[in-house]
C-alpha cells in the first residue's frame, strides 16, 4: 500500500504548530525543570508572600509597574512557595508567546506558514534572553510579551475584517494597556506598531496618501495609550 504524504496544511495547522512548538520548548527548557529552584530576584518576591501573603505582591513596583505585581500575585495564587510550579508557570508563558507570535505573524502574512513558523522557532531558542531560569521573576515580563503579540494580532484582524472592528480593536487596545503597564521592556516593540498597520494596508489600498492617512488612523488610539503610559511612569 502507498503511503502519501500528509498535506502540507497540516503540517501548520491550529493543532500541529502549537503542539511542535511545545516540543521545541519541552528541549530548550523543560528538561530540567524538576531540578530547578529560585534564583536571583525570585527571593525578594517569595519571601514578600511569605512574610506578608499574596496580596502583599499587588504593590510590588507598583508606582512605575502598576500591573507588574498583579502578574506575581496571580502566580503566587498558583504556584505558591513551589519552585517547580512558578518553573511550569513561566514555562507556560514561554510557550504561550511562541504561540501567540505565530497567530500574528499569520494575521500579516497567511500564506507564509513555512517562514513563519522558522521565525517563532527562532524567537523560542534564540539566546537573546537568558533569564528564563529566574522564573517568579521572569514570568511579569514573559506574560505581558504573549499579551503583546495578541494585541498586535486582534489589531491586524480588526483592519483586515471591519464588520468587528469595535470590539476586536478595543480588546487589542486593553491588552495592549496591559503590556505597556506591566512592563517597560516591550515600549520599543510598541513602536512597530504603525509599521505591521501599514503592511496590511499595502494589501488593501496602493494610493500612498490614503494608506498613510488610513494608518494615522488605525494607530492613534494605540498612540495615546503609549504616551499616557510614558507619562505615568
Amino acid at each position: 500500500m502507498e503511503i502519501r504524504p500528509r498535506p502540507k496544511s497540516f503540517l501548520f495547522s491550529p493543532i500541529s504548530v502549537p503542539i511542535a512548538l511545545l516540543c521545541v520548548c519541552i528541549l530548550a527548557y523543560g528538561l530540567l525543570l524538576p531540578s530547578m529552584g529560585f534564583y536571583w530576584d525570585d527571593w525578594p518576591w517569595i519571601w514578600i508572600a511569605h512574610v506578608k501573603g499574596s496580596q502583599s505582591l499587588l504593590e510590588v513596583d507598583r508606582l512605575h509597574r502598576p500591573l507588574s505585581g498583579l502578574i506575581l500575585w496571580l502566580g503566587s495564587l498558583l504556584a505558591g512557595e513551589n519552585p517547580l510550579g512558578w518553573q511550569l508557570l513561566t514555562f507556560s508563558f514561554r510557550w504561550l508567546s511562541g504561540v501567540t507570535l505565530w497567530w500574528f505573524l499569520r494575521k500579516i502574512w497567511p500564506k507564509r506558514d513555512e517562514r513563519i513558523l522558522w521565525v517563532v522557532l527562532l524567537f523560542l531558542v534564540y539566546p537573546g534572553f537568558t533569564h528564563q531560569y529566574v522564573s517568579v521573576n521572569t514570568s511579569r515580563h514573559i506574560l505581558p510579551l504573549a499579551l503583546f503579540f495578541l494585541s498586535l494580532g486582534m489589531m491586524i484582524w480588526a483592519i483586515r475584517y471591519k464588520k468587528r472592528y469595535g470590539l476586536l480593536t478595543l480588546t487589542s487596545l486593553f491588552l495592549g494597556m496591559i503590556t505597556l503597564l506591566s512592563t517597560e521592556y516591550y515600549y520599543g516593540l510598541e513602536l512597530l506598531r504603525p509599521i505591521f498597520i501599514w503592511l496590511v494596508l499595502d494589501t488593501q489600498d496602493k494610493d500612498f496618501k490614503g494608506r498613510f492617512k488610513q494608518a494615522i488612523k488605525h494607530w492613534l488610539p494605540y498612540a495615546v495609550i503609549f504616551v499616557l503610559s510614558l507619562i505615568h511612569i
